[in-house]
């Protein structure tokens, strides 16, 4: 049986740390919806995680300020890590005869770890939308305001539950009775008289010892006669 010590000490608040991108807004966006316009949504993807912008209607000249919040999983290597910011038009909300198509890719950014300021030296910086292929056709920029913060968070409730029930000390469970085996009856003769005198009962503990026991002789088979 496993314990932990009695005297392990109490779960420690963790360093974590955020990083915050600030979608502000754009300016002299591609109008791709059919109609002379777009409706532009953003998505940014960093470390496996993605977060998306709420979609503004018909609008070149969006205005979001809207804050995508990540968790850096390792900020040792945070420099290396790469962010993708990418501005879409939402079909859904253009021409009913585009429906079937995907939505329009108006435009990426794309950022490394080194570039993001710790929180409150970061500023406004517009960044001029990139092509994804020779093909593509776009123009305008963005807005963004990106920070990085470590925060000390306090152990789940789940985890401090976990580790009382690792302290607790179970005792081990009492001798468990095998069998209680009744010994047979002997016959004890007595003048003229026969009489029978019952078997002891036996308790046999696991991991017990127990004493010696004198055993009576048996008595011969019933249709055993007394001798005159």
């Amino acid at each position: 049986m496993t314990t932990s010590s009695p005297h392990q000490p109490p779960s420690q608040p963790k360093t974590v740390r955020k990083l915050i991108v600030e979608v502000i807004d754009a300016r002299d966006l591609l109008p791709k919806d059919g109609q002379g316009s777009s409706s532009p949504y953003v998505i940014a993807d960093f470390d496996g995680q993605k977060r998306r912008t709420s979609t503004k209607f018909r609008d070149l000249n969006p205005s979001w300020n809207e804050q995508l919040e990540f968790i850096v999983s390792d900020p040792g290597s945070m420099e290396f890590e790469e962010l993708e910011i990418e501005v879409y038009n939402d079909k859904r909300m253009g021409n009913a005869s585009a429906s079937a198509r995907k939505n329009h890719f108006l435009g990426r950014v794309k950022l490394y770890g080194s570039q993001f300021a710790k929180r409150g030296n970061e500023g406004l910086v517009y960044f001029t939308l990139e092509k994804k292929s020779v093909f593509s056709w776009i123009r305008g920029e963005i807005g963004l305001r990106i920070y990085y913060y470590d925060e000390l968070v306090e152990p789940e409730i789940k985890e401090v539950e976990a580790e009382k029930k690792e302290d607790v000390v179970v005792p081990p469970p009492p001798p468990t009775v095998v069998a209680d085996r009744l010994r047979p009856s002997a016959l004890v003769v007595e003048e003229d008289r026969v009489s029978e005198v019952p078997g002891r009962m036996e308790c046999v503990h696991e991991g017990s010892h127990s004493p010696p026991v004198v055993v009576v002789e048996e008595s011969p088979a019933a249709d055993s006669h007394v001798a005159e």
